[in-house]
């Protein structure tokens, strides 16, 4: 059973597609043909998994000679509960021709008024092989506006992940912020690109 499970995995591996560094590429182009992970376990303990509870879209892609990456969309009732928030945390919200930076507290009324969920997006190393490093590069993100804000891949200095990610480490003009929240519309989502460049 093992050995089936380890060439599911490669099989699925070898699918990814391949990105150099400095390669621009849109990881979400065909958004609305990318299903919902409903096995992500992001709903409250007790709580059955829901599309009304959370949402997880993601996809893999291997960096040329440096290993597997998950760029991940996700969302959960937690994520946009004021009496959860903080006003602390930073988001920078996607729009069709702009974005805002925005409180963990003012998550709520964003997705009311865009009557659509906020995901959070990152980029995850995908291994077990890196724990606590920080890669040698940098994830830039243009967004529908043209704006290119930028990342670090190290672990999360506020989060239980150990492998290096975009999560809590995204810069807008020098500004730090938790991450990046794009709604839940393939019309925004597909326009976003992404690259990896080498840090300066």
């Amino acid at each position: 059973m093992a050995e089936d499970k380890t060439a599911l995995e490669n099989a699925e591996q070898s699918e990814d597609r391949v990105i150099e560094v400095n390669e621009w590429f849109t990881p979400f182009e065909d958004y609305e043909s990318i299903p919902y992970d409903t096995s992500a376990k992001l709903a409250a303990p007790g709580k059955v998994a829901t599309l009304e509870n959370q949402r997880v879209k993601g996809i893999y892609f291997r960096l040329a000679n440096i290993g597997r990456f998950k760029v991940g969309l996700w969302w959960n009732e937690h994520l946009v509960d004021p009496k959860e928030a903080s006003e602390s945390e930073k988001y920078l919200l996607v729009l069709p021709s702009s974005s805002k930076l925005i409180s963990g507290k003012e998550l709520h009324k964003e997705q009311e008024r865009m009557e659509t969920r906020p995901m959070q997006f990152d980029i995850d190393y995908d291994g077990e092989d890196l724990p606590g490093k920080t890669l040698p590069f940098v994830v830039e993100a243009e967004l529908p506006s043209g704006e290119v804000v930028s990342a670090k891949l190290t672990p999360p200095h506020k989060s239980d992940i150990e492998a290096p990610s975009t999560f809590e480490n995204w810069q807008v003009n020098d500004t730090p912020i938790d991450s990046i929240m794009v709604p839940d519309v393939a019309n925004i989502a597909q326009r976003i690109r992404i690259r990896v460049v080498p840090k300066e």
